[in-house]
């Protein structure tokens, strides 16, 4: 397409032939690889990483890549990104989506594609459910500081918390305090599984 000193730019068609990786490739000069259309897979070394539109990278000199259309095993690339979000999810609520795109190795508006289309959710949708109900479960089991619930769980403020139960639930926290202190310790669950319902 150009060539310049000591630069050229090609495009390059994929056959996507079968699943699995090709045989591995040693370039001679550095190469700046960015896929248009289309996605594959990319092993250097132990690291596998998914390339499409959204990524670019730099393939250094010398160093062996192998590269493949696998199908199936991009559907499991994807899962397993999305897996990996939702367990750093789990460990740290307070993960935006730039921190969680650094954790699954790949970009944020990759991260947001694939997550959507699995879940059903965006990022944002499944960590305010995953905030929610953690906030719920403290709330169910007394917990008074709702302004130190809101920092641990990575609302922004109390009001914050406050805005965000009440849409998942129609209720606010300190409602749901009350509700829960009026049903009793031994029916706690069944009240948190009513509040949470409304979701």
């Amino acid at each position: 397409m150009a060539v310049g000193d000591g630069f050229r730019v090609s495009d390059v068609r994929c056959a996507g032939g079968p699943a699995g990786f090709d045989a591995p490739e040693v370039e001679r000069g550095h190469l700046l690889v960015a896929a248009r259309r289309g996605a594959f897979l990319r092993r250097e070394g132990p690291t596998e990483a998914l390339v499409d539109g959204t990524v670019a990278y730099l393939s250094a000199r010398r160093l062996p890549e192998r590269t493949g259309s696998g199908r199936p095993a991009t559907a499991a690339a994807r899962r397993r990104v999305v897996s990996q979000a939702q367990a750093a999810l789990a460990a740290d609520p307070r993960l935006g989506l730039v921190a969680l795109s650094r954790v699954t190795g790949c970009s944020p508006h990759h991260l947001s594609r694939v997550f959507t289309h699995l879940t059903g959710l965006t990022v944002s949708q499944y960590r305010n459910r995953l905030r929610v109900s953690l906030a719920l479960e403290r709330v169910a089991e007394g917990e008074r500081d709702l302004a130190g619930l809101a920092g641990d769980l990575g609302f922004a403020d109390h009001a914050h918390l406050t805005r965000t139960v009440r849409a998942a639930t129609g209720r606010t926290p300190s409602s749901l305090r009350a509700a829960f202190r009026e049903a009793g310790c031994d029916r706690n669950v069944g009240m948190f599984d009513r509040a949470w319902s409304r979701a």
